[in-house]
């Protein structure tokens, strides 16, 4: 599944969020606007012997979770979404949507804590702030950070997402 390469890498916490900031605030959706194949750019990553956190972001439906499964190779993926998760039930519930994204900051923290790479984050992280916890957390543990989204011919047609 092809990618658009939303953000490359940043020397620090704050230089990666003024990234984040900066392409939320013009509207701009890629800093690089290329095409790649997240799979093998992943695999040279991990390869080199980098520690890896991929951020994804997309609406629901547009293909984060398919993508997030190509990427996890020997990792872990934590989603949000898990949380609402009642044996194979899904019970989502608004009024704890703060509580499931406090426990997956959890679980990230977790997982940086016991080395695991790759961590996909597979979130919407529509905005910025979203986001901020998880690369913050990558950068203070030397994580490369990659942002990406799915570039899935439905990822902006409205009735496709809500099938």
């Amino acid at each position: 599944m092809p990618v658009m390469h939303i953000l490359e890498r940043g020397a620090t916490e704050s230089m990666m969020m003024d990234k984040i900031i900066d392409t939320s605030e013009n509207h701009n959706p890629a800093i690089f606007d290329m095409k790649i194949n997240p799979k093998e750019m992943l695999q040279k990553l991990l390869e080199s012997g980098k520690k890896v956190m991929v951020v994804l972001r997309g609406m629901p439906g547009s293909g984060k979770s398919t993508l997030a499964k190509e990427l996890q190779f020997d990792g872990v993926t934590l989603a949000a979404d898990d949380f609402f998760y009642r044996g194979s039930n899904y019970e989502y519930d608004a009024g704890k949507i703060g509580e499931a994204h406090d426990w997956n900051q959890r679980r990230a923290k977790e997982a940086v804590e016991a080395g695991k790479n790759p961590i996909v984050i597979d979130n919407t992280n529509t905005q910025a702030w979203e986001m901020k916890a998880y690369v913050a957390l990558a950068a203070r543990n030397n994580y490369h950070i990659e942002i990406l989204e799915p570039d899935t011919p439905w990822k902006f047609k409205a009735k496709e997402l809500v099938k």
